[in-house]
């Protein structure tokens, strides 16, 4: 019992039962317009009672001798049941009190010459005559038109026009067949939402009422939903084996460095000693930065909740942020000019921005030659503010342009040991840009070395 419904509720036996029910009622109702379309009236001998009752009424008609044939219409419906029909023979024109049955039946006796008499079957009426009808001196020809039972549904179609017919099955299935499909793909247009969640850094994010689904489309809901559970405890444990390392190390270093600054008092006073305790400095304090810019990295890429945002003067911002700069550039000789536009206000958090700035400008003094100059440009278009740090270094190839803000990512270990970098800095400028919904890029700068544009959005 158990596997028959497990097979039933198979997503292939439900795509397989929806197009052969949407196959069979088709093929149904394509044979059902087809045989109303086809058989819409039988003509028969003349009923007998109809063309008795005709005469009787011709001969009415003719004794009131009404002016025209609407009123002769008008008085005769009104103690009959059925309903009597005045063709004028020269014209085809027919008279008739417009009733909803009676119009597909006007029409007929529009198109159709009948001079003898005869009863015309239909699905929901019969239609006899005629008889000669004189009115005024003209003559017309008299039917009367009786109903017939019939199933509501049946008149009902038989009374609409033909696109009516042809439409309104289209559309049922149309429906039918939608609401199916929606019912099919609900559970993986909600995976779709749930990973376009997790993708933005919410791990909480889940797949709801799908789980008991006993199709294929609620296990892949299950699978998902675990392998969102395992990513959340793997990136919960990474979290937290980052930052428990990080403090670890920080505790070793810090006695490391009173260690030094005690064996510089104490040990003799000679350029060897000298030379090696630096290095050992040296060595501390980058580690000591890279523990730091980890934790900083770290922390961009896995807080979801959105930065404050204060209105701040960006062109004095980056004043202050050159002025920085300017003083580690000045141990090479290098000199940072800022060509800025006055008074231009911005939505931002100042903290953070000026550490990307401070990022790239400390990069581009990292790899530029002594006495050359570090442009850095800021400019506001129509909705965007763009600041550009151009260097006149050695540069990177091409392959390296579209890397340099991965974490860790050296375009040469040896160029990074020499210059104390860590891989971490422009990959920390990319995440705070990003938390200010801008864009952070590198290209080449046609005279050597690189232009880093950062692209804000203009808001106030």
């Amino acid at each position: 019992m158990l596997k028959l419904k497990q097979f039933f509720s198979s997503i292939g036996v439900k795509l397989f039962l929806v197009f052969w029910i949407t196959t069979i009622l088709s093929i149904a109702m394509t044979h059902f317009l087809t045989n109303q379309l086809d058989q819409e009236n039988v003509i028969l001998p003349s009923n007998a009672k109809d063309m008795v009752k005709l005469s009787r009424i011709t001969s009415r008609i003719e004794q009131q001798n009404f002016k025209t044939p609407i009123q002769a219409i008008e008085r005769s419906d009104r103690f009959l049941k059925q309903t009597l029909f005045i063709k004028d023979p020269q014209t085809n024109h027919i008279y008739y009190h417009n009733k909803r049955f009676a119009k597909p039946l006007a029409k007929y006796l529009r198109k159709n010459e009948i001079t003898h008499k005869t009863s015309v079957l239909f699905h929901y009426a019969r239609i006899s005559g005629p008889t000669t009808l004189e009115i005024q001196g003209a003559e017309y020809q008299l039917f009367i038109a009786s109903r017939v039972k019939s199933s509501d549904v049946s008149e009902t179609i038989l009374l609409m026009p033909h696109w009516v017919r042809i439409f309104v099955p289209i559309l049922l299935s149309l429906c039918f067949c939608w609401i199916f499909a929606k019912y099919l793909t609900k559970p993986v247009r909600a995976m779709e939402k749930a990973a376009l969640v997790i993708g933005n850094g919410d791990f909480k994010a889940r797949v709801e009422n799908n789980e008991n689904r006993q199709d294929e489309l609620g296990q892949l809901a299950k699978s998902f939903n675990l392998m969102a559970d395992k990513l959340e405890n793997n990136i919960s444990a990474h979290q937290r084996l980052l930052a428990d390392v990080s403090h670890e190390l920080r505790s070793p270093l810090t006695r490391l460095q009173i260690t030094l600054g005690l064996l510089d008092k104490t040990l003799p006073d000679d350029e060897k000693k000298n030379n090696l305790l630096s290095r050992c400095e040296k060595e501390v304090m980058q580690l000591d930065d890279m523990i730091s810019n980890v934790l900083t990295l770290s922390r961009h890429e896995n807080t979801l909740e959105p930065i404050q945002m204060t209105l701040c003067d960006l062109s004095q911002l980056m004043s202050t942020i050159v002025e920085d700069a300017q003083l580690i550039a000045n141990e090479k000789n290098i000199n940072i000019k800022l060509n800025s536009e006055e008074n231009i206000a911005l939505k931002l958090n100042a903290p953070l921005l000026s550490s990307a700035v401070n990022n790239v400008i400390s990069n581009a003094i990292k790899y530029s030659h002594e006495h050359q100059v570090i442009e850095v440009t800021l400019r506001q278009y129509q909705d965007i503010v763009e600041i550009c740090v151009t260097d006149h270094g050695k540069g990177v190839q091409d392959h390296h342009l579209s890397k340099l803000f991965d974490p860790f990512y050296r375009v040469s270990d040896a160029r990074d040991r020499d210059s104390g970098g860590t891989g971490l800095g422009l990959a920390i400028a990319k995440q705070a840009i990003d938390k200010h919904q801008g864009s952070i890029m590198a290209t080449h700068n046609p005279s050597g070395g690189l232009i880093v544009t950062i692209t804000l959005p203009y808001s106030l």
